[in-house]
């Protein structure tokens, strides 16, 4: 028999035992969120961190078994960083709905932070260096405080909003 808790309202639901509905997927898991979440068999993967982490492993490989084109030249890196924020940036315009469209904003996030790291890489100088990290800490933190402002926005409506992960995915 599963577990079940009641919340505020006297409703009960399945009590969430899955790790990767916890730490993985890390939205709610109802219909509303249904686009922010993979589900392959019982393992549930959050779209943008998995499509962020997936374009870092495609460029890291890319930038050490190719390494004329992008460690011969660092304008490479700076193209498709600038490109990738630019892009990441979108979503805050557009705020797209559709799966698809979303993990190729979070993907393009992913190379460009990548390629960014590429360029902080190739930088010989120390103090260039720590600059560079330091306008990337806080670009992170900015961008960050931008997504937090649209977190959780069709909760504020629901029922079980006082709950983070109220109804599986069907």
């Amino acid at each position: 028999m599963e577990d079940v808790v009641q919340n505020d309202v006297g409703k009960t639901r399945p009590k969430m035992k899955s790790f990767s509905q916890k730490y993985l997927a890390h939205h709610p898991l109802c219909e509303e969120y249904s686009n922010h979440v993979f589900r392959i068999g019982s393992l549930y993967l959050c779209v943008g961190c998995t499509s962020v982490i997936l374009a870092f492993i495609v460029y890291t490989i890319l930038f050490f078994t190719v390494p004329r084109i992008f460690q011969g030249y660092p304008l490479t890196n700076g193209i498709i960083a600038a490109i990738g924020v630019g892009m990441s940036l979108l979503q805050f315009v557009l705020r797209p709905s559709n799966k698809m469209i979303k993990i190729i904003f979070r993907f393009s996030l992913g190379l460009a932070v990548s390629a960014y790291l590429g360029i902080v890489f190739l930088v010989q100088n120390w103090g260039i260096k720590l600059g560079l990290y330091s306008m990337l800490f806080a670009g992170v933190i900015l961008y960050n405080t931008l997504r937090r402002e649209y977190s959780f926005e069709e909760c504020e409506e629901c029922d079980s909003r006082d709950t983070r992960n109220c109804v599986e995915v069907n």
